[in-house]
């Protein structure tokens, strides 16, 4: 599955880490976060305009457009046949800047 990871600082929870990304397997979108004292996992169903909704109201915090835009040019590139869409991760400095990127 594609993982796009960022940790934001958030009035509610402190720093929280925040897992968005596509199962190619299961052709879902997901995400995930936990912090000292919260956590979330999404459930079947779930689409990308539904991350920032969670984030912003579970957490008091917006996600950076990068982060969705990469959930995004993951779900085109499975569309269009690529093979590599499971096998990508992404991790983000708090203003939505990508510092590593991997794929294999």
């Amino acid at each position: 599955m594609s993982q796009h990871i960022i940790t934001l600082q958030t009035p509610t929870a402190g720093s929280v880490e925040i897992i968005a990304g596509f199962d190619p397997r299961l052709c879902e979108v997901f995400v995930n976060y936990r912090g000292e004292d919260c956590s979330f996992v999404s459930g079947p169903g779930f689409a990308v305009e539904d991350i920032p909704k969670v984030v912003l109201d579970d957490l008091q915090a917006e996600l950076p457009s990068q982060v969705l835009n990469g959930v995004r040019g993951d779900i085109a590139d499975f569309r269009l046949g690529a093979s590599d869409v499971g096998r990508r991760m992404f991790r983000y400095e708090s203003d939505g800047t990508c510092i590593d990127e991997k794929r294999w």
